[in-house]
């Protein structure tokens, strides 16, 4: 008897008690304020927006025979459906008062599977009638999120770990090259089956929201807490104000991405994996240079407290204050960047002269236009474009790793390089004074 009324409390605790059955997914009620729900908040769209453009860059590099990037875009859309499914799932279960509205808990659930198979489905489907080499990896990245997207349900606070998966993504051909695609499979119906139980058992957690609140602060970059040690700790004072809204993790992540780079050699060397490290390591730095400007945006309250400090002659040191820190973020980002070059090119990497000149150049540019966007954004959204930034500067550096590997003239590299790097320059100088211009209090 006892058990039975625990079975009966604990049934009534979740979000959806009475379950999601087949007939909720062709009932138009359960897709009732979907625009709403997914395109207008920053989270869910950001990783719905990158998991659509990598169907877009997969059909584009269809289209121009560079087969070889498919199985990568469609991974990258996997796995980013499932940031954005958690991301909502997060969002139910911190939330105390879904409970008032009629269905909503059941319609995110529904809403939830349904982009998730669609974007899965469509995925494999692609990689199977267009590209059948990759449709081994596009599994991995399916088990992959799954496995995540279970533990995560378990554990709200593992979402914060979700960079690594962006990370490994491009290891999946290489770990899929002597793996079947049918010994995916039993995995695969397994994690279904547990991602369904789980999500069935769907309660309110308190430290989900406190999840969700860091994800939007932190623009869903997370770094293990280790103890502030001199180094760090004078870094920081280094990078202030530029690290003022972000804290110690601007300095703990340069040090951290720096270090990650340089171990990914060893493997590389070791299994002979020709890890594309200098183009992960350019993507995580030049992520770095955004959040510096997220959290500014996020964090906006802070500022009076920034001005209030000593150190600054009224708004106008302010500005330049935060400008020379923003220039000295960006030689160091580009130091990280020889740093890894030159390790790479003991290591044994084919590396010549002008392509590491044409790498730095490309955090150079890259980290102008980010800085230089990012104060001149105003608003979550227009920070949130930003990201179409990242996306080109991957696949500039992704072409520009393939044209260096083929031996081809870099010419046009260097000479795009330059380019772009007068055009952030412009942008990184012009947008000093565009940031508080209004003052502290606004944005």
């Amino acid at each position: 008897m006892n058990t039975m009324l625990a079975n009966l409390v604990k049934s009534s605790n979740r979000l959806t008690p009475n379950g999601v059955k087949l007939s909720d997914f062709i009932n138009r009620n359960s897709y009732r304020g979907m625009l709403r729900l997914w395109f207008f908040d920053v989270g869910s769209v950001s990783f719905l927006f990158t998991s659509l453009l990598g169907f877009g860059i997969a059909a584009l590099s269809l289209y121009i025979d560079k087969t070889s990037s498919i199985g990568l875009m469609l991974s990258m859309s996997v796995i980013s459906s499932s940031m954005s499914v958690l991301w909502q799932l997060n969002r139910l279960v911190g939330a105390e008062t879904s409970s008032l509205i009629p269905g909503y808990q059941r319609n995110i659930v529904v809403q939830s599977i349904a982009i998730y198979f669609s974007v899965m489905l469509f995925s494999l489907g692609f990689a199977v009638i267009f590209a059948p080499l990759t449709v081994t990896s596009v599994l991995l990245a399916v088990l992959v999120s799954l496995a995540f997207l279970w533990g995560c349900l378990h554990w709200n606070k593992g979402f914060q770990f979700s960079i690594l998966l962006f990370i490994a993504m491009p290891f999946f051909d290489q770990i899929t090259l002597n793996i079947p695609w049918w010994f995916l499979v039993p995995p695969l119906g397994i994690l279904l089956e547990l991602v369904k139980v789980k999500l069935g058992q769907l309660t309110w957690h308190q430290d989900a929201r406190a999840t969700y609140l860091s994800g939007m602060e932190m623009g869903w970059f997370w770094l293990p807490s280790i103890k502030q040690h001199n180094l760090l700790d004078k870094l920081n004072r280094y990078l202030h104000p530029a690290s003022f809204f972000v804290g110690p993790l601007l300095a703990m992540a340069l040090v951290m991405v720096t270090l990650l780079g340089l171990l990914l050699f060893i493997p590389s060397t070791l299994f002979e994996w020709h890890l594309p490290v200098q183009l992960i390591v350019g993507q995580l730095l030049l992520m770095m240079c955004c959040l510096v400007h997220w959290s500014r945006v996020q964090r906006w309250r802070g500022a009076e407290t920034l001005f209030m400090l000593p150190g600054f002659t009224g708004l106008i040191g302010l500005q330049q204050s935060f400008f020379k820190a923003s220039v000295r973020l960006i030689a160091l980002l580009m130091l990280s960047m020889l740093l890894i070059c030159t390790a790479g090119y003991l290591a044994g990497q084919p590396l010549s002269l002008p392509f590491i000149i044409h790498l730095l150049f490309s955090v150079l540019w890259s980290g102008f236009l980010a800085l230089g966007l990012g104060a001149l954004s105003r608003n979550v959204s227009q920070m949130s474009a930003i990201v179409l930034l990242i996306i080109c500067h991957s696949l500039f550096v992704s072409f520009s790793f393939k044209a260096s590997q083929a031996q081809q003239d870099l010419s046009i590299w260097l000479i795009a390089d330059v380019a772009l790097t007068v055009i952030g320059l412009g942008l990184f100088i012009s947008s000093k004074n565009r940031l508080w211009k209004n003052g502290v209090i606004d944005l």
